[in-house]
C-alpha cells in the first residue's frame, strides 16, 4: 500500500490548484478530464500518474499507476479500495484512508482480495471482475476464508456467536457459518442459506478436492466433505 501524501505541489499534471486549509481547487486544463466517484475524484482520468482526492484532498499518487475506480468500504470511515493499471497493463486494488495505514491487503489467486482494518479486525472480501470492483457481502464485517478452484471460489461470513453451556464441562463459544459460493467468470455470488456449519473454531479452511467438492475441519478436529453442487447447482452447469 502506498504511503498517503500530506503534502502536495501546487501545479500537477498540468492541473492549476489553488491551495486553502489543505484542500485543492480545481481548474482542469483542456483535455484532462475529472472522473466523480460519491466525494472522491480521480484527475486527470485516464492518465497514468494521475490522483485520488477526497474532499479535494489528494490521498495518493504513483507515477507508476492509473488510478480507474474507487469504492468506499460500507462501514469502514473514511476507507477506500481503488482499481488501478500498473506498467505490466494488469488490473490491481490498493487500499487506504487518510493519515497512517491501518489496514492490511491480501491478494488471493488473481483477482481476489481480502481487506483486514487492523483497529476493529473487521474483513472484506473484494474481486476485481469485468474491469470493475465487485465487493463480496459488502455489510458483512466477517468476510473472509476465500478459496478459488479454477472456474469457482468458495468463501464465509460469521453469521452468529454464542457461549454454550453443557451439563458436564466448560462452556464453550460456538459460531455459526454461512457459505457462499461464486463462478469466476460470471457475476455475483451465491449464499447457500440450506448448508448450516457450525464450528468451536471461528475459522474455516477449505480445501477443493473436485470440480464441485470441498473439505475442512471443525474446531473438535471433524472432518467435513460438502458437494456443492447439491446447493447451488446452476453454477455448476454450462
Amino acid at each position: 500500500m502506498p504511503n498517503f501524501l500530506r503534502t502536495f505541489p501546487l501545479l500537477l499534471s498540468g492541473l492549476l490548484l489553488s491551495a486553502s486549509a489543505g484542500a485543492i481547487e480545481f481548474y482542469p486544463r483542456m483535455g484532462e478530464v475529472l472522473q466523480k466517484e460519491g466525494r472522491y475524484l480521480i484527475y486527470p482520468a485516464g492518465k497514468r500518474g494521475n490522483g485520488l482526492y477526497q474532499d479535494q484532498v489528494l490521498l495518493t499518487s504513483n507515477p507508476d499507476e492509473q488510478i480507474l475506480k474507487v469504492h468506499e468500504v460500507e462501514g469502514l470511515e473514511d476507507t477506500v479500495v481503488y482499481l488501478y493499471r500498473n506498467r505490466d497493463e494488469a488490473l490491481r486494488l490498493k487500499v487506504g484512508s487518510p493519515g497512517e495505514s491501518k489496514h492490511r491487503l491480501r491478494r488471493i489467486g488473481e483477482e481476489f482480495y481480502e481487506v483486514l482494518d487492523e483497529t476493529t479486525r473487521a474483513l472484506k472480501l473484494f474481486r476485481i471482475f469485468r474491469g470493475t470492483i465487485d465487493p463480496l457481502l459488502n455489510r458483512s464485517r466477517t468476510a473472509t476464508g476465500l478459496t478459488p478452484s479454477e472456474t469457482h471460489a468458495v468463501f464465509y461470513n460469521i453469521t452468529a456467536s454464542e457461549m454454550v453451556t453443557i451439563a458436564e464441562g466448560d462452556p464453550f463459544r460456538l459460531y455459526t457459518f454461512r457459505l457462499h459460493l461464486l463462478h469466476r467468470e460470471r457475476p455475483g455470488f451465491v449464499s447457500l442459506r440450506s448448508l448450516s456449519v457450525q464450528s468451536t473454531r471461528a475459522r474455516l479452511d477449505f480445501q477443493w478436492v473436485g470440480p464441485s467438492t470441498i473439505t475442512f475441519q471443525l474446531g473438535d478436529g471433524t472432518p467435513q466433505q460438502v458437494d456443492l453442487r447439491d446447493y447451488a447447482p446452476n453454477l455448476f452447469s454450462p
